[in-house]
């Protein structure tokens, strides 16, 4: 079901309620809790049958190893931005790909011929290592992770370093014309492979690393590319086997509204189309453009059951909504002022 099928099918189960109409606008806002409300749901269900491989709740899994690439030890970045849940340039170089909506698990290993060692969760009112608490003070054999603001921090972390090199290229008239060394990295046996993550270029750009003793000393431009709006943009860079590792699962929100305008910064096209499938849990990604047709999203929604109870929900929260005083008392005082 898309979003445009919601909106028709609210409107019919309100019309024969003898209901109000209700904007696009509004319609989507009410979509979006009661997404909200069914997903809570379906993950907490799923929280007590992982074993479930079938489960409606695990499309929404989503299983990351990664190189840890902060400057400060041990933290991950995650999206500041829950309004949209495609893969974002930025992120995907720095951090998680999608929006975190729940950790299940993660594993941390300081090498990359090292064994990954689970790490739990900061318990309730602890916000660093420097906890007093002997049973839950985190130790290199017990370490813990929590969140702050928008990254996730594990203690202990001077042991988590990042050994990655960190590229920053720049464009001229839509091409990739220099290429700034942030961090040369360390620990490389070949040259690393990197990968221009430019949703906006209607071609891809193309680049090679020189290494000098396992570091990366310049980068030649093999193929600028074309047709990007920006400026100037990270890259991804093959891991340093030197490098600290974490793998997590996380649950990823689902697309919580089908309004245009959602994207993370003026150089994003666009998320969302009543195309878009109700429940989907991302927009195809190729890495080049995005795809938010019907075709691009069809295989992510939720299940028709499942899709009918959104849209359920959302009706029972607007006949909720019309009925109640508050309601009754601006729609008395608009039809005062007409």
């Amino acid at each position: 079901m898309t979003f445009q099928e919601a909106h028709d099918l609210m409107d019919l189960l309100l019309d024969k309620a003898d209901q109000a109409y209700f904007t696009t606008a509004e319609k989507d806002k009410f979509l979006s809790m009661a997404i909200m409300q069914w997903y809570d749901n379906v993950i907490t269900d799923y929280g007590n049958n992982p074993g479930q491989g079938n489960h409606e709740a695990s499309k929404y899994v989503v299983k990351q190893t990664k190189s840890f690439k902060e400057d400060t030890n041990g933290q991950i970045r995650v999206h500041n931005n829950t309004s949209n849940t495609t893969p974002y340039p930025y992120n995907t170089y720095y951090g998680l790909t999608y929006p975190l909506y729940r950790v299940t698990s993660l594993k941390v290993k300081t090498n990359s011929t090292a064994s990954f060692e689970s790490v739990d969760p900061l318990p309730p009112g602890v916000v660093s290592d420097t906890s007093s608490d002997p049973f839950n003070k985190p130790t290199s054999t017990n370490r813990k992770f929590g969140m702050y603001g928008t990254a996730l921090q594990v203690h202990p972390n001077s042991d988590l370093v990042s050994n990655d090199a960190r590229l920053l290229v720049n464009y001229t008239a839509g091409a990739i014309t220099s290429v700034t060394i942030l961090d040369g990295g360390s620990g490389y046996s070949s040259a690393p492979t990197i990968t221009v993550l430019d949703n906006t270029a209607s071609s891809p750009a193309t680049l090679t690393a020189v290494l000098t003793g396992g570091v990366v000393t310049s980068v030649t431009i093999d193929d600028g590319g074309s047709g990007s709006t920006k400026s100037s943009s990270y890259v991804l860079v093959e891991e340093s086997p030197t490098s600290a590792q974490y793998y997590m699962e996380y649950f990823k929100y689902p697309i919580l509204s089908n309004v245009a305008g959602g994207a993370f910064d003026s150089s994003a096209v666009d998320f969302g189309t009543s195309d878009i499938q109700l429940g989907a849990g991302a927009l195809a990604y190729d890495p080049y453009n995005w795809d938010d047709t019907s075709t691009g999203v069809t295989n992510w929604g939720c299940g028709p059951e499942a899709a009918e109870n959104i849209v359920k929900i959302a009706v029972r929260m607007m006949t909720a909504n019309i009925e109640s005083p508050l309601y009754q008392v601006n729609t008395i005082e608009e039809k005062r002022s007409e």
